[in-house]
């Protein structure tokens, strides 16, 4: 007995069915359930949070008249600091697990990190955003897009819409696609 995976991506979409495999023990080749809890909770915890944090990027950025910088401005904020301390773990910590084929372990440490970055980092940032600093909006939009690029081999749709709306419509000579 199983669900219709055809009926599975109508109802959640590709990238909750793709995020429902990678993440759990299927991925090693071990049995699991696979069922619209399943791929309902996959939504729930990768796909919504990272839809708000680009929409809370996006919302600052236009209040502010915020444009992206072309070089890595310098980082002085302890927070900011902590958050390219935290991707770049992660970045590490994903390709480790991948490189392993630890696939479900990817998967975990991409949660971990958006985790941190909507719970804790703009949660407490908050004010910071609000007030327009552009030390805060870089350093998210910097570290928003690291996260799109590993969770992209996961959730392919959604993080290339993401990347096309805040890189290309921005930069028309940037890479066109995220994937590549």
């Amino acid at each position: 007995n199983y669900t219709n995976p055809v009926e599975l991506i109508e109802q959640f979409g590709a990238d909750a069915v793709r995020l429902n495999f990678f993440s759990t023990p299927i991925a090693a080749g071990e049995d699991t359930t696979i069922s619209p809890k399943t791929v309902k909770i996959m939504t729930q915890e990768y796909l919504l949070p990272l839809w708000n944090m680009y929409s809370f990027l996006v919302t600052y950025a236009n209040v502010h008249n915020w444009t992206p910088a072309e070089e890595l401005p310098s980082v002085h904020h302890p927070k900011n600091q902590w958050l390219y301390t935290r991707l770049n773990t992660t970045i590490r910590e994903v390709n480790m697990a991948l490189d392993e084929y630890r696939i479900p372990q990817a998967t975990r440490e991409i949660k971990a990190c958006m985790d941190d970055m909507s719970k804790w980092y703009i949660r407490t940032a908050r004010n910071d955003f609000a007030a327009g600093d552009r030390e805060f909006l870089q350093a998210l939009y910097d570290n928003f897009l690291k996260l799109l690029h590993l969770l992209a081999p996961f959730a392919p749709f959604i993080t290339e819409y993401l990347y096309q709306q805040l890189v290309v419509s921005q930069n028309p000579e940037a890479s066109q696609s995220i994937h590549l």
